[in-house]
């Protein structure tokens, strides 16, 4: 008959087991701080490319160009601000469209840079899309349109109406020019710490007062008039003063303005328009550089140099673990 055992024995046996998965447990961890090194975060960026204070690498285009990305990249996007376009001397021109895109870690990427409209002579040019293509696929934000009988619509689809050209993210109100689009509000792992914003539309005719106009878009302010004609016409047509002309800002999308000047040996002002502003493509992506030599020791043994700190620590905790299981074998 097979003799069972006390209770003093069998507390003996689970304190025993207890020591056992312990000492286990540390031979586990001896040995991956003995035979594991932990990773460390890239804090550069290849040639070409700057790192920022989010650990993320920037690439800017303002014209159009090729970029093949480099090993170690990954997680690449790329914010597309497609031109603005032109004021037409009347009304202001649209913003241009506003973008993050997803692209792959391997493939030469094209580069396109929307160019502004133009304004020429009393007409006005549309806004060019900026675009990133990559294995056959494009990804384009389109350029702001000029204006047609009201204020430019903006490269997003949203319609003019009034004198002001619509910007990215809103409609013109009256002569002012709509909203743009602030870049951090997009879905984004790399910008959202970004506070730039760009497709502005263009302010428009505002009878000889103040306009505005955000994120890029044109406007003219502090305007004096020499007279004080309640016939709006005649003070088109004939009136001396001086006013500051704002144009859209560089590269970023912004609608061109309604804008004039005084001819004061005619005595009269003379309205035309300012061109949109070119767009922009901006890469950001994470980055690892690649090793470019194999460690001394592990070409000699195979495995990676250690710390002496952690190889300490892990033969210790290794050594401890060893002990308490031969114990716990001789009870």
């Amino acid at each position: 008959m097979t003799a069972m055992p006390t209770s003093s024995g069998r507390a003996f046996q689970r304190s025993a087991a207890r020591t056992i998965g312990a000492s286990g447990a540390a031979i586990a961890l001896g040995g991956s701080l003995m035979f594991s090194a932990p990773a460390l975060a890239s804090t550069s960026c290849p040639d070409g490319a700057t790192l920022l204070s989010n650990g993320s690498c920037q690439v800017v285009f303002t014209e159009d160009a090729t970029y093949t990305p480099v090993a170690g990249a990954s997680n690449i996007e790329a914010l597309l601000v497609g031109g603005g376009g032109a004021s037409d001397g009347f009304y202001g021109g649209g913003g241009g469209d506003v973008r993050i895109v997803d692209l792959a870690a391997t493939g030469e990427i094209t580069v396109v840079v929307g160019a502004g409209g133009s304004y020429a002579d009393g007409g006005s040019g549309d806004g060019g899309a900026s675009s990133v293509e990559q294995g056959g696929t494009t990804e384009s934000a389109e350029g702001g349109l000029a204006p047609r009988g009201w204020g430019g619509a903006s490269g997003s689809g949203i319609a003019g109406a009034g004198y002001a050209g619509s910007g990215a993210g809103g409609g013109g109100n009256d002569g002012d020019g709509g909203a743009g689009i602030e870049v951090a509000s997009l879905d984004s792992t790399h910008f959202t710490d970004s506070e730039d914003c760009y497709g502005g539309g263009g302010a428009g005719y505002t009878n000889f007062t103040d306009s505005a106009a955000t994120c890029g878009g044109g406007y003219m302010v502090n305007i004096v008039l020499n007279q004080d004609d309640p016939d709006v016409l005649n003070q088109w047509l004939a009136n001396t003063g001086s006013a500051d002309l704002y144009a859209p800002v560089e590269n970023s999308g912004g609608g061109g303005t309604r804008g004039f000047t005084f001819d004061t040996t005619a005595a009269n002002s003379v309205a035309f328009g300012t061109d949109g502003a070119a767009g922009l493509v901006e890469l950001r992506f994470d980055y690892t550089a690649p090793s470019t030599a194999t460690p001394a020791a592990l070409a000699t043994t195979g495995s990676p140099a250690l710390p002496l700190g952690t190889l300490a620590l892990g033969l210790g905790l290794t050594g401890v673990s060893l002990a308490l299981a031969r114990r716990a074998r001789r009870s």
